[in-house]
């Protein structure tokens, strides 16, 4: 009864009732409006036979809590009564409800809250009433994390029925804020929000351009299930932090102008050239600067030895990659991408829904990715130099000997230049919010991956070195046909070099992901095993996020600009250099 209570039901609706089970609610849900369009789900194939000789004049349905059999877009109001207790991974069962309901279409949902754990072991410790199966109860704000996650908008959260036994007339007696933390029934009452506008997403925009490439249904930034991606490409699930490889090299470009002029050892350079030249790629996409603003990365088309060279080196400000998505779709020939982490998980998403995509993308270049940064982080430094943007005539990231420098030339002729190390601490500053949720440092599911090599011993040869870890039967092609020359290394030797890196990936997004979660805030669900974290770690990572915190307000950024950038460099490098440390042990 108190289901339909809050149900906005209007004839002509078509209204799907969520694991149905022997469709007991359908007389509820006939009773409170004619007229509508009901469509019964149940997992249990026995219990969907059960509900049709029950209620023969009843559609029902049977299938997967995680893959709906429907339409996008299709039902005015769903129906879930103590659902998402039992279902595996919750987020992608939400997921689901809202990618078949429409634009503000109503979702009742009712479930167990957690306490409801302790109140489940009595009752059934003396066989009161029978069970139910595994559940995994949920505290009310997880379960807020993941409606505002999956883009539903929360009216109501309210619980009812305090008193699991005894006189009912005594729930009334109970205050409401006592209900929606012990009450036996939490019901959430919320609508759909169905808007692609990047900026409704919030913290969980990744500004990776998929949506404004028109592809609108592989949002990387609410949920990337890794266990699908990873059967998908590889068959198997990875078991180390660098994900499923084939082999891990370190090695540069052996053309010395494009190993001079790259980030590290102009691996991502030479492949792109060589694909080009052997005709594998009609042309590629990467990233340059915009012609009319110098300092800001595009995307870009390339599809020659110069455009090719013209985009070579890092970009650590926003580009917005998969934008040309769309005109891939409509581009005659074949084509490489390089990308981040965080659109390779859109491109594959994209891949496994469309043939076209797989099709034309035959080559994806990962590269590794420890964070991104917003493009105030150049303006910032633009301020410190006194620089306007429209005196701006080149910008470059990794420019000269390796490690390389941040290097601004005026148009008349004047360069303000950073080391790279230095230039780090605008990271806490500027960085995006949702790398702080990210868990792929060495983009897993490129076809080859490609970082900057650390290892002390190449270091000592001078240049720059690349860690090129091949993932896929293409990335092995790539490798075979491109002028690069490649030492092997151990995949203990690739973990160490970037140990940092891991450990905020792998153990730190994980620690603030629960904390958001915590408050109730959205977060990306990936679908992995949480790994095992000490509370010493946690107490420091609570410590990085106050820092993180207090570094992203204007006060803090105002501060930083006025302290030397020499003595912020040596702050940070030591700080680089302890953790790495640290981490490898």
């Amino acid at each position: 009864m108190e289901t339909v209570k809050n149900l906005r039901l209007k004839r002509g609706m078509k209204v799907l009732n969520v694991w149905s089970r022997d469709g007991g609610l359908v007389p509820f849900i006939r009773k409170a409006c004619e007229g509508i369009e009901l469509t019964n789900y149940e997992l249990s194939p026995n219990l969907c036979k059960l509900s049709k000789k029950l209620y023969p004049n009843e559609k029902f349905i049977q299938g997967s809590l995680h893959d709906f059999p429907f339409k996008d877009n299709y039902f005015d109001v769903i129906i879930s009564l103590e659902t998402l207790e039992h279902v595996s991974i919750p987020l992608k069962f939400l997921s689901e409800c809202y990618r078949v309901i429409k634009d503000k279409g109503q979702f009742v949902m009712s479930l167990p809250p957690a306490t409801a754990e302790y109140t489940s072991l009595i009752v059934n410790l003396f066989k009161l009433h029978h069970g139910e199966g595994p559940h995994c109860f949920l505290p009310p704000q997880i379960v807020k994390s993941m409606l505002a996650t999956s883009g539903f908008k929360l009216l109501q959260h309210k619980g009812t029925l305090f008193f699991y036994i005894g006189p009912k007339f005594l729930d009334k007696y109970v205050p409401q804020f006592l209900k929606k933390i012990f009450g036996i029934r939490q019901f959430y009452i919320s609508y759909a929000e169905k808007t692609y506008n990047p900026s409704a997403l919030g913290d969980l925009c990744l500004n990776c351009g998929t949506c404004f490439g028109a592809i609108k249904d592989v949002c990387p930034g609410r949920m990337v299930d890794f266990k699908i991606l990873n059967s998908y490409l590889f068959g198997k699930q990875p078991k180390t932090p660098l994900g499923n490889y084939k082999s891990v090299y370190v090695g540069h470009s052996k053309n010395k102008e494009v190993w001079m002029g790259g980030a590290s050892g102009g691996v991502v350079t030479q492949v792109l050239l060589d694909l080009l030249k052997t005709g594998k790629i009609d042309y590629a996409v990467t990233t340059g600067f915009k012609n009319d603003a110098p300092w800001i990365p595009e995307p870009k088309f390339v599809e020659n030895y110069k455009e090719v060279i013209d985009t070579s080196q890092s970009k650590y400000t926003i580009t917005p990659t998969n934008s040309l998505l769309a005109k891939i779709r409509n581009k005659k020939g074949n084509c490489a991408i390089v990308a981040l982490p965080c659109q390779v998980h859109a491109i594959r998403m994209l891949q496994q829904k469309n043939p076209i995509f797989k099709r034309k993308i035959k080559y994806i270049i990962g590269l590794y990715c420890g964070n991104i940064l917003n493009i105030k982080s150049t303006y910032s430094l633009m301020q410190r130099f006194k620089i306007k943007p429209r005196d701006v005539k080149r910008i470059a990231f990794r420019e000269g000997n390796w490690p390389g420098n941040f290097v601004i030339e005026t148009k008349k002729g004047r360069k303000y230049s950073i080391n790279k190390f230095y230039w780090n601490y605008l990271i806490p500053f500027y960085i995006q919010p949702r790398c702080l949720m990210c868990i792929d440092l060495a983009n897993e599911f490129a076809d080859l991956s490609v970082g900057d090599g650390w290892l002390p011993r190449f270091r000592e040869k001078g240049n720059g070195w690349s860690i090129i870890v091949s993932r896929t039967d293409a990335g092995e092609e790539m490798l075979k046909l491109s002028n690069i020359y490649v030492e092997k290394i151990t995949e203990k030797e690739a973990i160490n070099m970037h140990s940092h890196g891991y450990d905020f990936k792998k153990i730190g997004a994980f620690i603030r992901i629960k904390k958001r979660m915590k408050k109730g805030l959205p977060v990306p669900e990936y679908n992995v095993d949480w790994p095992k974290i000490s509370r010493t770690r946690i107490i420091r990572e609570y410590f990085n996020i106050s820092v993180f915190r207090f570094c992203k307000t204007n006060f803090a950024r105002t501060i930083a600009n006025l302290i030397p950038l020499s003595l912020m460099g040596k702050i940070v490098n030591i700080i680089r250099k302890t953790w790495r440390k640290k981490t490898q042990k």
